[in-house]
């Protein structure tokens, strides 16, 4: 079986992370034959986004890291920290 690879990224999911210009980007993108999930921080700089800080894995540990990420929520909801509360305004 042939593994596929992205050409492009692909943005699955992104939110503004603050006021000052930066944004959180969660894509699935192809590097040096690794295909790989991606979760940075994008800064506005000359009116683009250009990759800050962030987290890459293989793709293949994307359902750990949702099982992280659920249990985590679970967790902030349960102590009253309001991490069930959608802030989506990014549209994406």
């Amino acid at each position: 079986m042939t593994r596929a690879i992205l050409a492009e990224p692909i943005i699955t999911k992104q939110w503004w992370k603050n006021r000052n210009g930066e944004a959180v980007r969660v894509r699935l993108s192809t590097y040096e034959g690794h295909n790989l999930a991606d979760i940075r921080t994008w800064c506005a700089a000359g009116g683009k986004l250009l990759p800050g800080k962030g987290f890459a894995a293989e793709v293949r540990h994307l359902p750990r890291l949702a099982m992280a990420v659920t249990k985590a929520v679970a967790k902030a909801t349960e102590l009253g920290l309001n991490a069930g509360k959608d802030n989506d305004d990014c549209g994406r």
